[in-house]
């Protein structure tokens, strides 16, 4: 056991018991990695972030070396990244995924929140790269594990195909006899009149007599495998698994950095920056603030309701769509906004006066809220 008062420096050699300045105790811990504010530390229970700016001098000496003796503090070894679930090529394509945290999340021997955080993430970067395979075997792995990869509802992944309506095969009528299922010949008579003078009526060479449409064979049309989804009646729902991407790397980011939690604002490719931009009496200095990083995502439930109605308003049915799906996978528990109370009763346009009242009450507790800061 190495205690506070011991001033045992970490090294990448696991310590059984480490003592914290504030009395609190590691299990098996060692340095992960050493930079110039501190250290990261991994343990059973997780990680650590020792800040060195918040150590006791005699700490800030053992680490960092006294200041009049100038040495550079011992630069530690990096621990191998043994990448048990080949999940590294994916995890390097992730938009946003920082450095640091894509490191941790290889090196193993972290909380098992991480580990399913991270197979979530490998999961959904396989399928939006498509390699079903890969996708397949984060899920057995998962499944071996008894995890329940946190936040991804695999009922969602897929959505019915738009192009086939999920039957997976396309009914089309035959052009030949018109969906009949007769010969266009002999109307399915199985004769036709002769065309040699004497003689009435003759048997049907095109049918060979059966009346049936030889195109077809009766059936009036064709049942082809749907060219979209090759027969499996789904598609990848490309679009919850982008949303829901950037709500794990966000998430993960902040676990594993010890910071507060990105808001859904700060993804450039959202398209909240340019709906904030154009919300009516939205102050501008309130706009600034909620795209910097001084905010730590409190009214996100609001920004994104604005969002919908200002699509809504605006006449963009697919946008406000997007929005209400980024809505529901940031808040699963509900949010409280039901955007069904500012749509006609056909559900696709909005209740002007309501959305209008909604978005600008929105948009007062926006400033408000920021006036407060």
């Amino acid at each position: 056991t190495a205690w506070a008062g011991d001033i045992v420096v970490l090294t990448a050699t696991p310590v059984a018991e480490f003592a914290l300045p504030d009395g609190s105790v590691l299990e098996n811990a060692y340095v992960w990695r050493r930079s110039s504010q501190g250290l990261m530390i991994m343990h059973d229970g997780g990680n650590y972030f020792l800040n060195f700016k918040l150590l006791p001098e005699d700490w800030k000496a053992a680490y960092l070396g006294a200041p009049e003796d100038g040495d550079a503090p011992a630069k530690l070894e990096s621990l191998p990244k043994p990448d048990k679930y080949r999940v590294a090529a994916f995890l390097e394509q992730i938009p946003g995924l920082d450095a640091e945290t894509r490191r941790i999340l290889l090196g193993g021997n972290h909380a098992k929140d991480l580990d399913q955080n991270l197979l979530a993430l490998g999961l959904l970067q396989s399928l939006l790269t498509n390699d079903r395979e890969a996708a397949q075997r984060f899920l057995i792995i998962a499944e071996e594990k008894g995890y329940k990869i946190e936040a991804v509802g695999l009922d969602r992944l897929f959505a019915p195909c738009e192009y086939c309506g999920g039957d997976g095969q396309l009914a089309k009528s035959c052009k030949a006899c018109g969906g009949s299922g007769d010969c266009p010949r002999c109307d399915g008579e199985g004769i036709r009149e002769a065309l040699l003078q004497g003689a009435s009526r003759t048997h049907c060479t095109t049918c060979r007599g059966t009346g049936v449409c030889r195109s077809c064979k009766g059936e009036g049309g064709f049942t082809p495998t749907c060219p979209k989804c090759k027969g499996a009646g789904k598609l990848l729902n490309r679009q919850y698994c982008e949303i829901l991407r950037a709500r794990l790397v966000r998430g993960v980011n902040a676990s594993i950095l010890n910071g507060p939690r990105a808001s859904v604002a700060s993804g450039s490719a959202s398209g909240i920056g340019q709906v904030l931009a154009e919300l009516p009496e939205l102050k501008p200095e309130a706009r600034a603030f909620y795209l910097s990083e001084a905010y730590t995502g409190k009214m996100d439930a609001d920004i994104l309701a604005a969002c919908i109605l200002h699509a809504l308003l605006e006449g963009d049915p697919g946008e406000a769509k997007r929005f209400g799906l980024m809505l529901r996978v940031e808040f699963p528990g509900g949010s409280g906004f039901e955007v069904e109370k500012y749509l006609q009763p056909d559900g696709q346009f909005p209740e002007r006066q309501r959305a209008e009242i909604k978005l600008g009450l929105l948009v007062d507790g926006l400033n408000e809220f920021f006036a407060g800061q």
